[in-house]
């Protein structure tokens, strides 16, 4: 069953050398009954028409696979497909692919479906017509990968059948038959095309799934954080779904050629490893938007998930028909997403083309606006210049479409963390979460929102829901270790500044978190040692040297101190540099009236760390002077 080798007649009138097997490596001993046999090039003398031909690619002609006819480079796959030719033969009493001629055979093991096993034998189990659907798989991505792959679902299947532990469901019957799936992970499409350029594609047709499907509040659909640290590790599928305790993942490959697109997916149960579905999609770039409306209703279909009018009108709504603006979108997401100055600036280029391809892209604007955000919230580019391009592009968003989510975060991240309106702002973050309820984004605003009124259990509940919701985003962990801090919480902060950490060692903004610890409790040589690794890490964030000269002068050490404070003043001369840094410096240094000088520049260029004046135990040593409540009274907080 198991092994297939070249077969032909003895008699022949042109003796030759043994070529490579059909499987794509040389026949040799053992290799089945025609092994003492050459295969030559030939005539024969009545060959039986579904043996070895002559002249052409090695094999049987009917169990060979896809890719062994079209004459591809092979791998183990291949046997699979010609075991999976078997079973079915096994099981019906009939090959999956006939015809007349040779030619025929190709056609249809090329081109045309088997038909459904269970027609030809009713008597067969659900599963074991799954086994031999999957094993005839025509893409060999989509088909199983390995044979103890298919040797795991047929002991599974004979020990069910066995012990009666597991009904059969009748023919065409979903698998599963306990309560209907309520969590999906969309793993990142592999790029199947070697070209590191594509690479933007298979991310963005993950992402713009995971949006899609989220907005739905039906199904749990884990963060983009969550699964992409999985990316390149989807050989398996089901042991990814056990680890992120999900009932069903989607995986799915893409290559581009031109503009041609070939999309495979899947999607299977974690439970059994079953698939529930599979497709392969050929199609030029024009018709992606066609494929993933296709792909996220399959996903509502099996997982017998119920949509009302309004949400199919959700899942079928195109903020563009441009393909071409759309791929420029895409590439300007997977940039942003790198969570860099140089990534960020290249994310504005890519929506700035975006938008020239097409003016009415609600997206493109978003994205626009949060890349022009995001910078000034890192410390990286002035709020006053940052934010005035965010509103201008975030307006045009919301004019496009006022009910996309997105745009709606980002309108509240510019009227908290800008325009420091934070009555706006938690009425704007409220309604991103009703437009979109799992995206952890809002709730992590709304936690530093409350956190800065000094309503620090409200705030610590709104960040522990973002985490639930997308631990991987460090930003979220990053508000509940801060609010932690707040509070006086010093051990659950290094607990949660550790577990981020593991995840991403030179994240900035977590990376102070213990050495701020230390300074509240006045261990100055133990903030030095934090704050000196994260200047390291940081190439020289201006973030981490602030705090590195606050705590050299807090330990007595003034020269280092004032080394680093020079070197703050070069970088201010050469580029933008945060008055918030240099006020860190000077409250360290006791240099009182240069710390509120420096604090008055920050709040004049409403720079977002100002908003954390009333909580943060930084500005303690300045509390009691009368400069400081009007620090306060300048920041206008609610009552």
């Amino acid at each position: 069953i198991l092994d297939f080798g070249l077969a032909k007649l003895t008699t022949t009138l042109t003796p030759g050398p043994s070529p490579a097997s059909g499987r794509g490596w040389p026949a040799g001993p053992g290799e089945g009954a025609s092994d003492s046999i050459a295969a030559t090039a030939g005539p024969t003398l009545g060959a039986e028409p579904h043996l070895t031909s002559p002249g052409t690619a090695m094999g049987t002609v009917a169990y060979m696979s896809p890719e062994q006819a079209r004459g591809e480079n092979l791998d183990a796959r291949t046997d699979l497909f010609s075991l999976g030719v078997v079973l079915y033969e096994m099981a019906t009493g009939r090959r999956p692919f006939e015809g007349n001629t040779s030619a025929a055979i190709f056609g249809a093991i090329l081109h045309q479906p088997q038909q459904p096993a269970d027609r030809l034998n009713s008597l067969l189990p659900a599963d074991l017509v799954r086994i031999i659907e999957r094993s005839l798989e025509k893409d060999r991505q989509l088909r199983f990968q390995t044979a103890g792959g298919i040797l795991a679902e047929l002991k599974r299947l004979k020990r069910d059948l066995d012990t009666g532990s597991k009904a059969v469901a009748a023919p065409g019957e979903p698998p599963r038959t306990e309560e209907d799936m309520d969590a999906i992970a969309v793993l990142p499409f592999e790029n199947t095309s070697g070209d590191p350029d594509s690479e933007y594609l298979g991310e963005g047709i993950a992402e713009s799934l995971i949006n899609s499907l989220s907005q739905m509040g039906k199904l749990r659909v884990l963060a983009r954080s969550t699964v992409f640290r999985y990316k390149g590790q989807t050989g398996d599928p089901q042991k990814i779904g056990r680890e992120l305790n999900v009932r069903a993942v989607l995986t799915g490959r893409v290559l581009q050629r031109g503009q041609m697109l070939v999309i495979g997916a899947e999607l299977m149960d974690v439970a059994n490893g079953w698939q529930l579905w599979g497709e392969r999609y050929k199609r030029k770039f024009d018709d992606i938007f066609d494929v993933q409306e296709e792909i996220a209703r399959v996903i509502f279909e099996k997982l017998r998930v119920k949509l009302s009018p309004a949400e199919e009108k959700k899942v079928a709504k195109r903020y563009t028909e441009n393909a071409e603006a759309y791929q420029l979108y895409l590439k300007g997401v997977f940039s942003w997403n790198k969570w860099s100055e140089d990534g960020l600036r290249k994310a504005q280029d890519f929506f700035r083309l975006a938008i020239e391809k097409d003016p009415t892209y609600a997206p493109a604007y978003a994205g626009l606006a949060d890349s022009y955000a995001a910078p000034t919230y890192a410390g990286l580019a002035s709020p006053r210049e940052g934010y005035a391009k965010a509103k201008e592009a975030i307006q045009k968003a919301l004019a496009l479409d006022k009910d996309y989510p997105y745009a709606t975060f980002v309108d509240g991240v510019i009227k908290f963390f800008y325009d420091w309106d934070l009555k706006a702002a938690e009425a704007t973050f409220r309604r991103a979460t009703e437009l979109d309820p799992g995206d952890s984004r809002a709730y992590q605003c709304l936690s530093l929102l409350f956190a800065a009124q000094g309503r620090l259990e409200d705030g610590l509940a709104f960040a522990n829901h973002s985490v639930k919701l997308d631990p991987l985003r460090l930003l979220n962990p990053q508000a509940t270790a801060m609010i932690h801090f707040w509070m006086g919480k010093d051990q659950e902060v290094i607990e949660e500044s550790q577990r981020a950490l593991e995840v991403d060692p030179k994240f900035l903004l977590i990376g102070l978190l213990p050495g701020e610890v230390h300074l509240a409790h006045a261990r100055f040589q133990e903030a030095v040692q934090v704050f000196e690794r994260t200047v390291h890490d940081s190439d020289g964030h201006p973030f981490a040297l602030g705090f590195l000269a606050h705590a050299y002068a807090r330990a007595g050490l003034q020269a280092e101190a004032e080394k680093v404070l020079f070197r703050l003043q070069e970088m201010a001369g050469k580029g933008y540099v945060p008055a918030y840094s240099m006020g860190l410096a000077h409250i360290g240094l006791e240099q009182t009236d240069r710390a509120f000088e420096w604090l008055n520049k920050a709040i004049d260029g409403r720079e977002p760390q100002m908003l954390y004046l009333k909580i943060n135990p930084i500005y303690n040593p300045l509390r009691s002077d009368p400069r400081f409540q009007e620090l306060l009274r300048r920041m206008n907080f609610p009552e």
